[in-house]
Order: structure tokens, then C-alpha cells, then sequence
């Protein structure tokens, strides 16, 4: 946990939010990225 920036786990409903956002027509123009939901451990 020390070495986690944001001091703390992920939580579940913080993934679902990314997820919802990319199969929302928002997203649309996103293409072929990959997102890291670490709370900044991998910098």
C-alpha cells in the first residue's frame, strides 16, 4: 500500500466507470489504448 501514490486499492466501481465510458458513444474516437487504473504505482 506505501508504494500506491493515491494510498489506497482501486475500487470496483472506479474500473466499471472507465468501461461504461468506453462503450459510450463518447469514446467513439478512441482507438487501439490501453489505460492503467493503478492510482499512479506504474509512472
Amino acid at each position: 500500500m506505501a508504494k500506491i501514490p493515491m494510498k489506497r486499492f482501486g475500487k470496483p466501481e472506479e474500473v466499471a466507470e472507465l468501461a461504461a465510458f468506453l462503450i459510450s458513444g463518447k469514446a467513439e474516437y478512441i482507438t487501439g489504448q490501453s489505460f492503467v487504473i493503478d492510482g499512479g504505482l506504474t509512472a
